[in-house]
């Protein structure tokens, strides 16, 4: 839990020139940043306040949730992110070929042709 996370951690990184690991350093940043590439002074603070209930006090549970927050924002970016390249290559590369080659209308773009008697349409949106 966080009591005894922080009694075992607390003096080691509380010495200056305390190694903290990468993915401790990326948890904080993408609470900060937000699934953003650079975290503003004014999210930072926003976020510090979050956790801090007084000055002497972190409330690790909603860091926890601020952390999960920030990588779930960078996971949906990525997964967005890939869904769009499916979709614009399936669109100019995948359909077009199909249609050709194999008689095949899967229902992406209009670049390529398909024979109107023999073609397979697996999705017609008209």
């Amino acid at each position: 839990g966080g009591a005894e996370l922080e009694a075992a951690e607390k003096a080691r990184v509380s010495k200056p020139n305390a190694v903290i690991g990468d993915a401790a350093l990326d948890a904080v940043f993408d609470t900060w940043a937000w699934g953003a590439s650079v975290a503003t002074p004014d999210k930072v603070d926003n976020e510090l306040r979050k956790w801090r209930t007084d000055s002497q006090s972190f409330d690790v549970s909603k860091f926890t949730k601020s952390a999960i927050g920030g990588r779930s924002i960078t996971g949906l970016a990525a997964v967005t992110f890939i869904v769009i390249q499916v979709i614009a290559y399936g669109t100019l590369f995948i359909a077009p070929f199909l249609r050709e080659f194999a008689n095949v209308d899967i229902g992406f773009g209009q670049l390529g042709s398909c024979d109107p008697e023999t073609c397979l349409r697996l999705v017609d949106f008209s």
